[in-house]
């Protein structure tokens, strides 16, 4: 049983999920392809806007992606009394 394998020139960002859309229809035949490709096509864009942000916003201020949620939340909540969470024991 061969597979057909793209070569990594014809294989590129965007690609990807036409590619993946269609041997996932072939190889798992209840995949809803729409549904799919919605999928793959929102995860990729949205780590394309993560990296622009942590490349072009973040990174040269010295923070990191993680860092820059923290800083936001903790700062929309102002000066807050440090209270102690219902998971944590006493």
């Amino acid at each position: 049983m061969t597979q057909e394998q793209p070569d990594a020139e014809h294989l590129h960002f965007w690609s990807f999920i036409d590619h993946a859309v269609e041997r996932a229809g072939r190889e798992l035949p209840g995949v809803d392809p729409l549904a799919m490709r919605m999928v793959l096509t929102l995860h990729r864009a949205a780590n394309m806007l993560v990296y622009d942000l942590e490349s072009t916003v973040h990174r040269p201020r010295g923070w990191s992606w993680p860092g820059s949620g923290c800083c936001s939340r903790s700062g929309c909540r102002g000066r807050s009394r440090r209270r102690r969470s219902r998971s944590c024991p006493a």
